[in-house]
């Protein structure tokens, strides 16, 4: 985990812009989230457990990427993208354990809570009980497996098997950064990595903000176009 010192400005009059009446995240324009500096949103990010911003054009083109398949969010956090989207938002839950909060804190990061709406299902469990077609995450971490000794991303005990994900749905969409996510497993998988203005994260480095798609169709595609 990468801890950077940041510096103590006070941010709480985003909180009008970001935040719903009920505390939730909201969706804004993506040019509004790009007139604030880049520092302050990591910072408001950070004290309030935001790791991706939710844009209007983000959940517009996440719609549009489902198109009334059935969907599901894993690792949903504060739930944001799937309570947008109008899909159930899952999360493990397990930044709310003794250990994984004292984890946290030590290292600088404040672990995420996650409201009752997200309900409380590690990933593959979530896709077996739901069923859906379409799976979407942010910052998913990968789960270690003993061939991660020496790999840049050994990922975590407590992470996703998304190679077992991958073989239950049509299409898994991931949000995040090039920077956390080097060198995961799914990567020598085909798929497409995209890079959009609507991306917003906390991460230390924007311009390696990405989107990857990993998409069944598309291989039936190819493999009738060849």
């Amino acid at each position: 985990m990468t801890t950077r010192i940041l510096p103590a400005y006070d941010v709480r009059h985003y909180d009008q812009l970001l935040f719903n009446d009920k505390g939730q995240l909201n969706a804004v324009d993506a040019y509004d989230l790009h007139q604030i500096h880049h520092i302050e949103r990591q910072i408001w990010a950070h004290n309030n457990s935001v790791y991706h911003f939710i844009t209007k054009e983000m959940i517009q083109w996440l719609g549009e990427i489902i198109n009334d398949r059935p969907a599901i969010e894993i690792c949903g956090g504060n739930g944001g993208i799937g309570r947008h989207l109008g899909i159930p938002s899952t999360d493990s839950y397990m930044q709310t354990w003794p250990h994984i909060i004292d984890y946290y804190l030590r290292h600088g990061q404040r672990p995420i809570f996650p409201p009752k709406d997200v309900l409380e299902y590690e990933a593959n469990k979530a896709v077996d009980t739901f069923q859906p077609k379409v799976v979407i995450g942010a910052f998913v971490t990968q789960k270690y497996k003993h061939t991660d000794v020496n790999s840049i991303n050994p990922g975590s005990l407590y992470g996703v098997d998304e190679e077992e994900l991958l073989k239950k749905v049509e299409t898994y969409v991931m949000l995040g950064n090039k920077e956390p996510h080097k060198g995961k497993r799914i990567f020598k998988l085909p798929h497409r990595e995209l890079r959009f203005p609507w991306q917003i994260t906390r991460s230390i480095d924007p311009s390696y903000d990405r989107v990857w798609i990993w998409d069944k169709r598309e291989l039936k595609k190819d493999h009738y176009d060849h």
